[in-house]
Formats: structure tokens, sequence, C-alpha cells
């Protein structure tokens, strides 16, 4: 029983103390946070920085190119590159988006013609209901008798087309 109230003279202690300074830590850094200390540094380098007489030229992310503008179903192309996707010998209005736009469009155009072409086709799904259905892990191909198996589907499906 001593022994229980020591350890009660102790522990209780400790708890309180670890709280307090715990407490203490979070509020200082609400505290730092709340007045942006330290200051968050920029990472990388950005075009305001390399050319700030190229203002007009910066899009929302403080980049060289063209302001990011796009709707919910629209189509958004990321290019990702070093010094080549800034191109910063490039005049303003034939730099690398500019420059893949009309090839998107007609990339937009030869899927709108697949949808077009396709529209009256009877689409089905086929699940492969076999475990291990891959070639090996490391290749995900359909095994022979996973084949098979999406073989039979699809002969069952044709055959209610059949006279």
């Amino acid at each position: 029983m001593a022994l229980l109230r020591a350890a009660k003279r102790v522990v209780f202690p400790a708890v309180i103390l670890a709280v307090s300074v715990c407490a203490c830590l979070v509020l200082a850094e609400l505290g730092l946070a709340w007045h942006e200390y330290p200051p968050i540094p920029v990472s990388g380098r950005t075009s305001e920085q390399n050319y700030p007489s190229r203002g007009a030229e910066l899009n929302q992310l403080r980049y060289r190119g063209q302001r990011i503008a796009y709707s919910d179903d629209g189509l958004v192309v990321v290019l990702l590159g070093d010094s080549q996707a800034e191109a910063v010998s490039c005049a303003f209005e034939a730099m690398p988006e500019k420059r893949l736009q009309p090839h998107l469009a007609s990339l937009t155009q030869y899927f709108d013609n697949i949808r077009y072409v396709n529209k009256d086709l009877e689409f089905v799904y086929i699940p492969i209901e076999r475990s291990g259905w891959a070639v090996s892990p490391t290749d995900p191909h359909l095994n022979a008798s996973a084949v098979d198996d999406v073989m039979k589907y699809v002969a069952d499906r044709l055959s209610s087309h059949l006279p």
C-alpha cells in the first residue's frame, strides 16, 4: 500500500508535467504558425525570379506560360520539365503549350470520330472470375485458361444473336 502511494506521488506529477509541456508546445506551434514564422521558403526557381521583366507572361503559379483555365470536364495536360519546358528562347505565342493545342484538338476530333462510329455498337463487360488469370506476376496478359473463359463468355453472348 505504501508503494502504491509513493507511485501515485511520482506518477501523478509526472503526468501533469508531460501534459503541460505538450500543451505549451502545441500553443507555441500554433502561435508561430499564426504569425507565419519561420517564413516559408520559396522552393525551386520561378520565372518571376529569373525574368522579372516578363510579368505579363507569367501564369498563376508565377511560371512563364499561358493562363491556367479549365473546366471540370476538360482535359488537363501538365508539361513538367526543366528550362526546356519553360522555353525561354521561344516567343510567348509559340510556347510548348500553344504548340500542343492543335495536336490535342486533332486528338479530340479523333476520339469524337471513334465515338460516332461506335455509337450504335453494343459493348459488353466481360468479368474475369478466375483467380490467377495473369500469365505471370510481371506479365499482366491473360493466361490460356483465362482466355478460354473469355471466349466461352463471348460465345454465350453471341449465341443469342444467331438465328
